[in-house]
Formats: C-alpha cells, sequence, structure tokens
C-alpha cells in the first residue's frame, strides 16, 4: 500500500479507511444499543424519586462514565 500511494495511487488507502468507518458504525451502534440496555436496567433498580440527583448522576455517567468529585458537582449542580 505504501508504494502505491507514493506512486499517486490513493484508492488502496481510501479504500481501507472507508472499510474501517463502516466498521467503525457498527461498533458505535452496538455501543449505543448496549448503553441503552444499560440505562433501561437502572430504570428497574433504582429506586430514587424522579427529578432527584441521582437520575442526573445516572445520565452524567452516560456521558463521562468517568469522573471525580468536583466533576460530579460541577455537572450536577452539588458541593463536591
Amino acid at each position: 500500500m505504501p508504494l502505491a500511494y507514493g506512486q499517486g495511487d490513493v484508492n488502496p488507502i481510501v479504500s481501507q479507511m472507508s472499510q474501517a468507518a463502516v466498521k467503525a458504525i457498527a461498533n458505535c451502534r452496538l455501543l449505543i444499543a448496549d448503553l441503552v440496555q444499560i440505562r433501561s436496567s437502572w430504570e428497574e433498580r433504582i429506586a430514587a424519586r424522579r427529578g432527584s440527583v441521582t437520575w442526573n448522576v445516572v445520565d452524567l455517567l452516560l456521558r463521562r462514565p468517568v469522573i471525580d468529585a468536583r466533576t460530579l458537582g460541577a455537572e450536577v449542580g452539588t458541593s463536591a
């Protein structure tokens, strides 16, 4: 492939990038389906009232699965 690209033939690299993009889209669709299922399972497990900080944290964790106390406080409006 590097030889073809060096000679001006971009087809092999464009083909590989296109295949990678298609695979990435398929992977993203699986990830989204997994996240929807996880969120649904939390609906059944969490007993907190609607509108509580708990549900804000749940939604934050779906967007940002790794957080610290400062980020949590800033995002959901509570003290760290």
